[in-house]
């Protein structure tokens, strides 16, 4: 991975953590670095309650930070649709709807586990997060969703904490 201004790229324990971004810094990088396969975190904010209607549903979501993992595969080259560099991309996942309404804070990129058991692991923190049933899970059999709203007594230093505090068990 290459090495970027401090305050763009963290390596932490393995963990890519993408404190911001500028559409010329994810032009330059290279994701096709990560050889393995990898999932990600996205911290998103929806500033007012919304309805996000996707092709089948809608989810109602309230005001507050939320965290949406998904696999990138072994380049990672999805994550390039989330930030919007992709030329103009059709809603098609569940995370383009929402995306379209809230905004995107934070990327994480954890190499080598598994979305599943990574969705799995942070939806057992019950006192951190509230589950969103049926948002981005249409194909894991495991999970309820994939969409986890952090609840309101939560600073997001505490939050980022925690999160790598689990990864790293």
């Amino acid at each position: 991975m290459p090495a970027g201004p401090p305050h763009i790229l963290k390596n932490f324990c393995g963990c890519y953590i993408y404190l911001s971004y500028t559409k010329s810094f994810w032009r330059s990088l290279h994701i096709g670095e990560i050889k393995i396969k990898s999932s990600y975190i996205l911290l998103i904010y929806c500033q007012d309650h919304v309805n996000i209607k996707t092709r089948a549903k809608i989810f109602t979501l309230d005001k507050g930070f939320y965290i949406y993992i998904g696999s990138c595969g072994i380049n990672c080259s999805r994550i390039l649709r989330h930030i919007g560099l992709r030329r103009k991309k059709r809603l098609f996942w569940h995370i383009d709807y929402l995306l379209e309404r809230c905004s995107l804070r934070k990327l994480m990129i954890i190499p080598d586990i598994d979305e599943i058991m990574l969705t799995k692991l942070l939806s057992e923190d019950k006192e951190l997060f509230e589950e969103i049933p049926g948002f981005g899970s249409s194909d894991d059999h495991v999970n309820k969703t994939h969409l986890l709203k952090i609840r309101d007594s939560y600073e997001l230093i505490d939050i980022e904490e925690r999160l790598l505090t689990k990864l790293l068990k």
